[in-house]
């Protein structure tokens, strides 16, 4: 199951609630779920924020080229799979390394 940072900031605008919370309980719904032993691989992805036209929608004034890209997001997507059949990697957390909010 891979939940994009798009799905994730439609559930914290919807449910008008604490991204942190949320992450919490999807990565207990994860765990909880843990269909690992049918070799099905279960990674929660947490991006940070990612140059994507959504983003550009907003009224938040950012620097788009200090922003996570979503080449960065696909490169964790190929780890992900590209591991051993043995390893299951539960979280990525993605975070921008320069603030995205000064330009």
């Amino acid at each position: 199951m891979l939940v994009n940072g798009e799905l994730m900031d439609f559930l914290v605008r919807f449910m008008k609630a604490r991204y942190r919370y949320l992450i919490f309980i999807l990565n207990d719904y994860l765990i909880v779920l843990d269909i690992r032993e049918y070799g099905i691989k279960v990674c929660s992805i947490m991006p940070g924020f990612v140059n994507t036209p959504m983003l550009h929608g907003g009224n938040l004034k950012l620097n788009y080229d200090k922003c996570i890209q979503s080449e960065d997001i696909a490169q964790g997507v190929l780890y992900i799979l590209r591991t051993p059949y043995n390893v299951c990697p539960t979280e990525i957390k993605y975070r921008t390394q320069y603030k995205p909010d000064e330009k």
